[in-house]
């Protein structure tokens, strides 16, 4: 190893240099060993060696000892090893001992702003973030392309169109605007709503980059912009741009609600082109895309596809049988994915509540609204207690259902009393019907369904009068039933 042959073997410098070159190598594994190897041979790392250490430190165990050394030796009070410490903390995930160092820290310069606004952006903090940007001022310190950036994150993350419009006109007075134009400026503007201004300024880019057009595409996709967000990929397909994960899930989206397999079938076979399908976003959204089409055998293949599904995808598969009565097959997915070290939310046992009411899963269905609060901390929502409802009103167990009612830890609303008196209606239930009915319109008294379901229920056991008696409150309410029609 010429490393070792070398003259100067015992100088800090050439380790300094080695340690350096694997931690830009990212060969992080040789820069930890060499660093630590330093100590053996007696030697004590440098600034230089701390910080490129630094910089490519993952472990959280590991960057606490070496910060420890840097307060000993003294090199805590350089900007660039201060700088290296709050970001490794920022990248191991330890926002709060991040921030701490570079509240410390008795120089800052501008890259260390620049880099404790990011590290807030990227891990979620984003009012902190704003917050740190606007002190900038205070301590004459000046932002870069970089700072502008990772703060307009930040404003699409909270949807501060303010205070993104507020730093963008910042940005154009520092002479930076021509720098942060790009998807970081579109993404927030998107993000926000304002899909008039992130189309002006989308149109002022001279080059358009696959970043600034998959965050127009999803802009325009979650905002329900449909016509807009197709003719948009379309152009990007025509300019031979990259298409990534993120921006043919938002299009997938955007067809599903369209409900034209055509479309979505030509956008899955790009998807396989590309390998995207293996990707859990993209892959979901083709799950949601088959499901919405009434296809559950090409759900189950592309679900099948992706490499590693996450939550999200887990649940989509879980959603479409459910949707689809296959109650079973949804309570074997769940299995799996808990087999898989995956954890369920909310939205999971949605969709296994539902598997259980529309297949008569009732004790099932017991099991898990009591395993969500008992494995998982999730104290159940309307959903799942509307979900409760509807399986047990289906099964017949009205009274049953009119108990679970009243037990909710949770005061109930009209859907979950209009629940209960659909289900009345399906077994004739007049008494009970009658109390769910009042209970619908004392929550929602222009719900003119309480008031047709109850006169329903009432017409099918011959209660003629009490027909006539609804239908004459429903008069006086200034209310009325409004006409079925037919695309037939």
């Amino acid at each position: 190893m010429a490393f070792r042959e070398a003259e100067n073997y015992k100088h800090i410098g050439t380790w300094a240099v080695m340690i350096s070159a694997y931690a830009q190598s990212k060969s992080s594994g040789r820069a930890v060993d060499l660093f630590q190897r330093l100590f053996q041979e007696g030697l004590r790392p440098d600034t230089f060696c701390s910080s490129s250490v630094l910089s490519i430190v993952e472990s959280l165990s590991l960057g606490r000892q070496i910060h420890c050394y840097t307060l000993k030796a003294g090199l805590v009070f350089d900007v660039s090893v201060g700088s290296s410490l709050f970001t490794m903390y920022s990248k191991c995930g330890s926002l709060e001992e991040s921030y701490q160092v570079f509240e410390q820290m008795a120089e800052k310069d501008d890259v260390s702003w620049a880099s404790m606004i990011a590290g807030f952006a990227e891990h979620g903090c984003a009012h902190q973030a704003i917050q740190l940007f606007k002190e900038m001022p205070f301590e004459e310190a000046m932002p870069d392309e970089t700072t502008f950036t990772a703060v307009l994150t930040a404003c699409s993350a909270i949807r501060a169109l303010k205070i993104g419009k507020e730093v963008h006109a910042y940005a154009i007075r520092r002479g930076d605007g021509e720098q942060i134009l790009d998807g970081a400026l579109v993404n927030m503007y998107s993000k926000s709503g304002a899909l008039c201004l992130a189309r002006r300024v989308f149109d002022m880019i001279p080059l358009k980059d696959h970043v600034s057009c998959s965050s127009l595409v999803s802009g325009y996709a979650q905002n329900g912009y449909i016509k807009e967000a197709l003719q948009l990929f379309h152009e990007m397909l025509v300019a031979d741009l990259e298409i990534d994960s993120f921006t043919m899930s938002s299009v997938l989206g955007v067809v599903a609600h369209l409900n034209r397999s055509s479309i979505g079938t030509q956008l899955h076979a790009h998807t396989i082109k590309t390998s995207l399908e293996l990707e859990a976003s993209v892959g979901g959204s083709v799950v949601m895309l088959y499901s919405k089409c009434g296809s559950i055998d090409d759900c189950r293949k592309a679900f099948e596809q992706i490499r590693k599904p996450d939550l999200i995808s887990w649940t989509a598969m879980i959603a479409s049988y459910a949707q689809h009565g296959k109650g079973e097959e949804a309570l074997r997915v769940y299995e799996l994915m808990r087999k898989s070290g995956t954890n369920p939310d909310s939205v999971t046992f949605v969709g296994i509540l539902s598997a259980c009411s529309h297949n008569g899963l009732v004790e099932e269905g017991y099991y898990y609204l009591n395993s969500m609060v008992e494995e998982y901390g999730i104290e159940p929502g309307y959903r799942h207690y509307a979900c409760m409802v509807d399986l047990l009103g289906r099964s017949g167990r009205l009274k049953e259902a009119e108990r679970l009612i009243k037990n909710m830890p949770i005061q109930p609303d009209a859907f979950i009393w209009g629940t209960l008196l659909a289900a009345c209606k399906m077994h004739g239930d007049v008494e009970l019907g009658k109390l769910a009915a009042e209970k619908v319109i004392d929550l929602e008294p222009v719900d003119a369904g309480a008031y047709v379901s109850l006169s329903n229920i009432c017409a099918d056991v011959g209660q003629w009068e009490e027909v006539l008696k609804i239908r004459g409150g429903m008069k006086g309410t200034g209310m009325k039933k409004e006409p079925g029609w037919s695309f037939v």
